[in-house]
Parts: C-alpha cells; sequence; structure tokens
C-alpha cells in the first residue's frame, strides 16, 4: 500500500485482502442476507477461503480486493473492490461490497467508498466511476444513491437487471463536499484521526 493515510477513514481503514482476514470475515460471511444477490454463499471454511482467494486473485486483471477494518476493533468487518478499470473509457468499477450485520446501516461503506472514489478521480485518472446493482437489491441501490451516484440506466444481465450508476470526476468534488458533510468527515488531507 503506497499511503496508508490515504486508506484510511474516520472509523475505517481499508488493506489489501490477504487470507489472514479470512479469520475475521468468515464467521461475519455466514449471513445469507450477503449472499441473496451475489451467490452462491461458501458453505464451509474451505469454500470461503476460496472465496478469498479468488478475491486476491483479481489482482493480475488490475482490480484489488480490499478488506475493510473497523479502527476501533483492528478487525475486518467486510470486503469492497476497486476494479474493472477501463482506461480507454477512464472508468472504474466499484463493487463487490458486502458488509458484516453490525456495520450496516454505519458509516463504514459511505468511508469506504469515499476513499476508494478519491483514488480512483486522483491517483487513475478516471473520468467516471461506476457502480452496478441487481436490480432488486434496494439496500445496495440506497446505499450507492447516499454517497452521491446518479443513476444511468439498466441493462439486462441474464436472468436479472443491472441498475448501472455514475459519478463523474467533473461532479466529483460538489459530491465528496456532500458525503464528506454526510460522515462528518473535514477532508481527507487535514485528517488527523
Amino acid at each position: 500500500m503506497d499511503d496508508l493515510h490515504k486508506w484510511t477513514g474516520p472509523t475505517i481503514r481499508l488493506e489489501p485482502l490477504t487470507t489472514a482476514h479470512g479469520d475475521a470475515l468468515y464467521p461475519l460471511a455466514d449471513d445469507p442476507a450477503i449472499w441473496r444477490f451475489n451467490p452462491p454463499q461458501p458453505a464451509t471454511r474451505v469454500e470461503f477461503d476460496r472465496y478469498v482467494q479468488r478475491g486476491i486473485d483479481r489482482k493480475v486483471l488490475g482490480e484489488q480486493t480490499f478488506a475493510v477494518i473497523d479502527r476501533r476493533t483492528d478487525r475486518a468487518v467486510g470486503l469492497t473492490r476497486l476494479g474493472r478499470l477501463d482506461p480507454a473509457l477512464g472508468t472504474v468499477e466499484i463493487g463487490g461490497t458486502w458488509l458484516g450485520r453490525s456495520h450496516r446501516g454505519t458509516a463504514a461503506n459511505g468511508e469506504s467508498k469515499r476513499l476508494l472514489i478519491d483514488h480512483a478521480f486522483t491517483q487513475l485518472g478516471a473520468h467516471a466511476v461506476l457502480f452496478r446493482c441487481d436490480d432488486r437489491n434496494m439496500a445496495s441501490r440506497r446505499a450507492v444513491e447516499r454517497i452521491g451516484a446518479t443513476c444511468v440506466g439498466t441493462m439486462p444481465s441474464g436472468s436479472v437487471d443491472v441498475v448501472w450508476y455514475r459519478i463523474s470526476a467533473a461532479d466529483w468534488p460538489t459530491k465528496r463536499a456532500d458525503l464528506d458533510r454526510t460522515l462528518s468527515w473535514t477532508t481527507l488531507e487535514a485528517a488527523t484521526w
């Protein structure tokens, strides 16, 4: 990780996913709500460890899976991913996010997205950050809307419809300021948590 401060928010920090995070994540993943729109749920620890390894292995595809770490407990409480970088279009997709039950509805999702979006625009030079949600997953859709993403359309994908959301680089300064106020976050540069 190039700059740990860049990956730290008021209540969480992001760490590149490693197999060591599995011990904290496995009990949290035993929750059907996490897998309802992203099956299959790993049925055993061996299957979960394979799931974690697939997240780590995505790095060869130019993607990075992160463990979301609660700064109070120093334990992993979920996952999120920065990926699907398309240099020709200048887009980056953020997704694959899930949080343990105790961290849903907290600032953890907003903080992790804030860190990843800012990185996409300031370090990767993206023109837009994209999110896709299963049309039926209203909790995920509301979470993406809360961080300021705008719905840009729905497309069929197999047996489900996928709703696409977007934040443009031009809109990010205003959206970031709104998100910072929502999260009671001054600025990343001035923060000294």
